[in-house]
C-alpha cells in the first residue's frame, strides 16, 4: 500500500481522490464507480478514526488545501497546474469573493449571464436582489449558437430548428387559432420559425434551517424527451417534452432568494418579481433578441403557461378562488366562493365532486367569472399575450402534483387499507407486515426500487379507522411503484378479492393506463392517443366516484374526495376536447418533475453560504452560474479552449 497524501485537514484527501478519479475514470483498469469523496465521509466515531467527504467544502478550505499542496510539491511543480498558485494566494478572510473572482472573472468558469438588480420601486431599499433576466439568457444562447437547446436538439441545425418550431406552431394553431402569436406573425412582427414556446415555473425549495427558498425559472416546452434509452429514432421534425438531460442545461434561472427576502417588510419584492417575469415574457414576445453575429434575424418567445404546484399557482396569480377555499365544515355561514380559478366548481350548484361525467355542471362556467379579488390589482401576468377570454388558462394544473402527489396518494391510501384487510393476521399491524413483505418481495422480483423500508398504517395516515386513509409520502416515485404493485396484485388476486377491492383494482388499472398513455407520447399526442388517455381518465374518475358512493352507503371513511380530483378532471376534459381538433399538446410538457430537480440545486447551494439574505442571493447566483457552466461543458454545449488560448467556443 502506498500513502499518496496524509493530512488531518478534512477536505484535502477527498479533493485529491476526486481529482484522480476524474482524470483516470476513463482509463482501462480504473474500478471507481463514483466521482470521489464518497469514501471520505465522516464516520461519526472518535477523532482518531474520522473520515471525511468534500461536498461541504468551503472556499476557505479550498484555499488552505491549495496552499498545503503548493508547500508539499513546491511552487515550480505547482505552476504546471493552471491556476493552482493563484488559488493558493487567495485570502482566507474573504475566500468566497476571491475564489469567485479567480474562477469566474479570470478563468471564465461560469456562464456569462450578467446579474441585474431587481427594480422594486422602493427608493433606498436596503435589500438589493440580483436577477438573471430572460433577455440576457436568450442573448447568450443566440451569441453562443445554443438555440438548438430550446427545441431539444443536441447540436445546432438552423434549418431543423426552424422546421421544428414551424411545425409546433402549426399544431398549436389548430387548437388555439386566436392566440396573439399568430396575428403577430401575420403582421410580420415575428417569425414563427424563430419563436420558442416557453413556460414559467416557480416553487419553494428547502433552504437553510429548512426555511423556504424561492426559485423561479423559464424553460422551453420542447426538449430531449422522456425516455433515456428509447430505441425509437426521432424524425427530422422532433418534438418531445423537456425532461432528459441535466436541468442546469435546460432550465434558465430568473431569481433565487430566501423567504426573508420576499415576505414581511420585504413583501414588495414578491410583487416586483412577478412584474419582472411578466415584463421579460412581454419583451421576448414583442421585441425579442436579434442575432448580430450570424445574421439569423430576431428571435422571440411566447410564454404559454405558468406551471407549478397549486399553492404556487394561487400565490402567483392572486386568485379569488383556489383549493384554499374548499368547504371544511358541514355547516357554512356564507356561500362558498369556489375552488377553481377557471370555473365555478365548489360553488352552490357546481359540485367539484361531480366526477362521473364528461359534462359536469361547472363546464358551462369556464372562464366566465372574475379571477381576482375586488379591490386588488390583477396579476401582472394578465399582460402576457394569451388566448382572448381564457386568462385563467395561463395557470396550468401540473400532472405531477395533481396525480403522483395528489390523486394517486388518495387512491393508494384506501387501496392499501383494503388490501391489508385480506392479509392474514390478528391485528392491523400484523396484516400490514404481511402486506409489506409481499410488496418488498414484488419489488425485488420486478427490480423496482421500493423507496421505503416497509408499509405501515402510518404511511397512509390510518392510525384509526375513523379517518380517511391517504398517502403521507412526498416522493412521486413511491406513488408510481405502489400503483404498479397494486395493479399486479389485482391481476393476480381479483377473483378472490371483495367487491369494493375489485373495483379499486380496476380504478388503479385505469389510472395507470391514463398516465402510461401520456408518458408514451411525444410533445404532441395524436388524436388516438389523446382520446385513449381521456377515456382512461374518465373511466378512472367514474370508478372512483362510484367507490366513494359505496363507502358513503356503508358508512366507511374511504375514497376521500379532494380538490385535486377536480384538477385531474380539467386535464382529462382538456384532452377529450382537444382531441376533436387534431393533435393535442401533451400535459407532461407543463409537468414539473424536472423543475423539482432544478429547484433543489439552488436550494442546496443556499444552505452552504452566509445567512444574510443579501449575500445569499448574490452567492447562490454566482455558484449557480459556475455549476451550470460545468454541466454545459460536460454536455458539449461549451468547448473549453486548449491550454494557451483565451477564447471559449
Amino acid at each position: 500500500m502506498f500513502i499518496l497524501y496524509l493530512t488531518p485537514e478534512p477536505y484535502s484527501p477527498s479533493m485529491l481522490e476526486a481529482a484522480l478519479i476524474d482524470k483516470y475514470k476513463s482509463t482501462k483498469g480504473c474500478k471507481n464507480e463514483k466521482n470521489g469523496g464518497d469514501t471520505c465521509q465522516w464516520s461519526g466515531e472518535t477523532s482518531e478514526k474520522r473520515l471525511y467527504m468534500t461536498y461541504v467544502a468551503s472556499c476557505a478550505s479550498v484555499v488552505r488545501a491549495a496552499r498545503g499542496f503548493v508547500e508539499d510539491v513546491g511552487a515550480p511543480a505547482a505552476s504546471k497546474s493552471g491556476g493552482l498558485l493563484d488559488l493558493a494566494r487567495r485570502s482566507e478572510n474573504n475566500a468566497e469573493r476571491d475564489c469567485a473572482r479567480l474562477m469566474v472573472n479570470q478563468f471564465e468558469l461560469g456562464l456569462p449571464i450578467p446579474k441585474t438588480k431587481l427594480d422594486t420601486g422602493v427608493p433606498d431599499d436596503d435589500l438589493s436582489v440580483p436577477v438573471l433576466r430572460l433577455r440576457d439568457w436568450v442573448d447568450f444562447l443566440v451569441r453562443g449558437n445554443h438555440t438548438h437547446i430550446l427545441v431539444g436538439l443536441k447540436k445546432p441545425n438552423w434549418k431543423r430548428e426552424e422546421a421544428i418550431l414551424s411545425a409546433f406552431w402549426a399544431n398549436f394553431e389548430r387548437q388555439f387559432p386566436t392566440h396573439p402569436v399568430f396575428e403577430s406573425a401575420r403582421q410580420g412582427n415575428l417569425d414563427l420559425g424563430k419563436t420558442f414556446p416557453m413556460v414559467f415555473h416557480g416553487d419553494e425549495g428547502r433552504g437553510r434551517k429548512r426555511l423556504p427558498f424561492l426559485v423561479l425559472n423559464f424553460h422551453s416546452v420542447l426538449g430531449r424527451g422522456l425516455q433515456v434509452h428509447s430505441k425509437k429514432k426521432p424524425g427530422w421534425i422532433k418534438m418531445a417534452p423537456n425532461y432528459h438531460g441535466h436541468t442546469l442545461t435546460s432550465r434558465f434561472l430568473l431569481a433565487a432568494l430566501p423567504k426573508a427576502a420576499y415576505t414581511n417588510e420585504h413583501g414588495h419584492v414578491w410583487e416586483s418579481l412577478m412584474d419582472l417575469a411578466a415584463d421579460e415574457a412581454r419583451h421576448m414576445f414583442f421585441t425579442g433578441v436579434t442575432d448580430l453575429i450570424s445574421g439569423r434575424g430576431t428571435f422571440h418567445m411566447a410564454m404559454l403557461h405558468i406551471c407549478g404546484d397549486w399553492p404556487w399557482l394561487a400565490d402567483s396569480g392572486g386568485f379569488k378562488r383556489s383549493y384554499r377555499n374548499v368547504q371544511k365544515h358541514k355547516t357554512r355561514t356564507k356561500p362558498p366562493v369556489g375552488i377553481c380559478h377557471m370555473c365555478a366548481a365548489g360553488q352552490i350548484g357546481y359540485d367539484f365532486e361531480q366526477l362521473n361525467t364528461d359534462q359536469p355542471a361547472w363546464i358551462a362556467t369556464m372562464f366566465t367569472q372574475e379571477l381576482f379579488c375586488e379591490g386588488f390589482d390583477p396579476s401582472p401576468f394578465v399582460r402576457i399575450p394569451h388566448v382572448p377570454g381564457q386568462t385563467g388558462a395561463l395557470w396550468y394544473f401540473d400532472v405531477f402534483h395533481t396525480m403522483h402527489l395528489g390523486v394517486c396518494k388518495y387512491l393508494l391510501g384506501s387501496c392499501l387499507a383494503l388490501m391489508s384487510e385480506v392479509e392474514p393476521g390478528s391485528s392491523i399491524d400484523a396484516r400490514f407486515d404481511s402486506l409489506s413483505c409481499r410488496f418488498i418481495r414484488w419489488c425485488k422480483e420486478s427490480k423496482r426500487r421500493p423507496h421505503i423500508a416497509k408499509l405501515t398504517k402510518e404511511l397512509i395516515g390510518w392510525q384509526v379507522q375513523t379517518t380517511f386513509p391517504s398517502g403521507t409520502w412526498h416522493k412521486g416515485g413511491l406513488s408510481s411503484v405502489l400503483m404498479d404493485f397494486v395493479e399486479h396484485a389485482y391481476e393476480a388476486n381479483k377473483g378472490s378479492w371483495p367487491r369494493m377491492l375489485q373495483s379499486a383494482g380496476q380504478a388503479v388499472v385505469n389510472c395507470n393506463a391514463f398516465l402510461r398513455t401520456l408518458y408514451a407520447g411525444d410533445a404532441w399526442l395524436s388524436v388516438g392517443q389523446a382520446e385513449k388517455a381521456a377515456q382512461h381518465g374518465l373511466d378512472f374518475l367514474r370508478c372512483y366516484a362510484g367507490l366513494a358512493r359505496i363507502a358513503l352507503r356503508e358508512q366507511r371513511c374511504l375514497w376521500v374526495l379532494q380538490p385535486k380530483h377536480h384538477a385531474m378532471h380539467h386535464l382529462v376534459l382538456y384532452l377529450w376536447n382537444c382531441s376533436r381538433k387534431g393533435k393535442t399538446l401533451n400535459p407532461l410538457c407543463m409537468a414539473t418533475q424536472a423543475d423539482e430537480d432544478f429547484i433543489g440545486r439552488p436550494s442546496r447551494l443556499s444552505r452552504r453560504v452566509t445567512a444574510q439574505p443579501q449575500q445569499i442571493c448574490n452567492r447562490v447566483l454566482g455558484r449557480y452560474l459556475q455549476s451550470a457552466y460545468a454541466q454545459w461543458v460536460k454536455a458539449g454545449y461549451i468547448i473549453r479552449p486548449k491550454h494557451g488560448t483565451n477564447k471559449v467556443r
